[in-house]
């Protein structure tokens, strides 16, 4: 009985440190994040780009494959030509130009799915677009819904930008993208949210390409080492 005891002890003893090391690595700052998405995942219009005020955060690493004006589809195929390699979390942000462009929601839905599923990621979150207060007015709400609904299927943390910022014109200089003392907020509860993720298996995936670590430049888009370049 007492060997019994002492092996269900030790057993115990086993699982705590187990629990406690995965809730410690799950609260952790990722080192190294990939961004991918549209203007508003580059931080266009900031001074300071949000994506770079995530290593004043604690990330050490910042890489982005972005571009202006591609609606989810042209991220897809963009993506793929561009992200390989792993990190330690990615941040999906896209959708506005979906919206704007009348990209159905079911199509915007397959093309976070495929985005999730191809990102060499531990962690992923996916931002719910800020309002985009331009005329016409168009209702990024069922982008939103969708982004949240892919989240919670696929294991991923999910940010509603548009809970965190509101729909004050003053947050957004040119009625859509977020000002230099949004992006600030941004930043923070984007870190916030990432030490939160769950972890997603990537084992197995090919090591492929890497982004060059070129640091965040207002750059159209973004090339990986030895990828093709973009059309």
């Amino acid at each position: 009985m007492r060997r019994e005891a002492l092996g269900l002890a030790s057993l115990g003893a086993i699982l705590l440190l187990l629990a406690v090391r995965l809730l410690l690595a799950r609260d952790t700052v990722p080192e190294t994040v990939l961004v991918v998405g549209d203007s508003l995942a580059q931080g266009y219009h900031q001074r300071v780009p949000w994506p770079t005020r995530l290593k004043r955060e604690g990330v050490r690493s910042v890489s982005l494959c972005t571009h202006v004006a591609l609606t989810s589809p042209e991220i897809v195929r963009m993506a793929r030509n561009r992200v390989h390699g792993r990190y330690e979390a990615a941040v999906i942000l896209c959708g506005t130009n979906d919206a704007r462009d009348g990209v159905p929601p079911k199509r915007y839905e397959q093309a976070l799915e495929t985005l999730v599923g191809m990102l060499p990621a531990t962690r992923i979150l996916i931002l719910g677009q800020p309002p985009d207060l331009r005329r016409p007015r168009v209702d990024g709400r069922p982008y939103r819904a969708v982004a949240g609904r892919v989240a919670a299927r696929h294991d991923c943390g999910y940010l509603d930008l548009a809970r965190l910022l509101g729909s004050d014109p003053e947050t957004y200089p040119d009625r859509v993208h977020p000002s230099d003392q949004a992006a600030e907020r941004m930043a923070k509860a984007v870190v916030r949210a990432l030490q939160h993720c769950p972890r997603r298996d990537v084992a197995g995936r090919p090591p492929g390409y890497a982004l060059r670590p070129m640091g965040i430049m207002q750059t159209p888009a973004w090339r990986a080492e030895g990828a093709p370049a973009s059309r």
